[in-house]
């Protein structure tokens, strides 16, 4: 689920899962012009078949809309990702968990970021709880942020994308004869 979002396409999170499972690479040429070989690559293509899609990229997210995803996600059992920052330069991480208020709606994330391997060596910092904010835009409608939690700077940072990877487990049932 890690990636950086394409500025042409408008994500690129999706297509890293799907790598890993089905991945496959004709012989051509990289981008610095040498060779390179033909690469049948990718795990489990005996479970997937072609085309199948497990993981679903989420824009918009609105109050409403980005509620509606976590709840169904969770009531899925599916993992959970966002995309943070700006669109084009956005960076991936994983939600562990959420609370919500009184009224049913996400207060707070707990998400764990694939570089925090130095806060969780020197602080034993590993998963983070961050509170989400909804601010309205100038155009009237709702965007979710988490508050960064900085004592001297807790801004809010846009969450622009949810990752929602389901798990297949249909297709698993299937491969193994259950």
């Amino acid at each position: 689920m890690y990636g950086r979002n394409r500025p042409a396409t408008g994500a690129g999170q999706g297509r890293l899962p799907a790598l890993f499972r089905r991945y496959r690479k004709d012989k051509g040429r990289n981008r610095s012009g040498r060779d390179y070989p033909y690469n049948d690559g990718g795990y489990f293509k005996d479970v997937f078949p072609d085309g199948v899609r497990l993981c679903k990229n989420v824009g918009g997210l609105g109050k409403d809309n980005f509620n509606q995803t976590i709840k169904d996600a969770i009531s899925n059992g599916s993992a959970i990702g966002i995309a943070i920052g700006p669109v084009t330069s956005s960076h991936a991480v994983c939600i562990w968990g959420v609370e919500f208020d009184s009224n049913g709606y996400v207060s707070y994330i707990y998400m764990a970021d694939n570089n925090d391997r130095d806060w969780d060596e020197a602080y034993g910092v590993g998963c983070i709880r961050s509170e989400i904010v909804y601010e309205i835009l100038p155009e009237g409608v709702s965007h979710t942020c988490y508050k960064t939690g900085y004592i001297f700077d807790n801004r809010s940072k846009a969450i622009n994308r949810l990752v929602v990877l389901e798990t297949g487990e249909e297709y698993w049932k299937q491969y193994f004869g259950i």
